[in-house]
């Protein structure tokens, strides 16, 4: 993914789906995403907790980036991202 341009945006939990601390857009033609990530203000953790949950939010949504062409035809992309981001962090 060298070669993409990613950004990293701050969101309120209401603009995120329920229950879900980020969300991540992308297109592959572009080789661009946006990658959301909930706002410190809206965590119920503090410290190294919090900077944790966040690095291990932003490694879900590249999986997701990583593998969805891969999983688009079977769906199966959140809990493939699920699996692998929760196995690196």
């Amino acid at each position: 993914m060298d070669d993409w341009r990613l950004t990293i945006k701050l969101v309120r939990q209401n603009d995120l789906a329920k229950n879900t601390w980020g969300n991540a857009e992308w297109d592959p033609q572009g080789k661009t995403g946006i990658i959301s990530v909930l706002d410190p203000a809206d965590y119920n953790l503090r410290g190294a907790d919090l900077r944790l949950d966040m690095e291990c939010t932003i490694v879900h949504e590249l999986v997701h980036i990583q593998v969805g062409p891969l999983t688009r035809r079977t769906r199966t992309s959140a809990k493939t991202s699920s699996t692998a981001s929760w196995a690196l962090c």
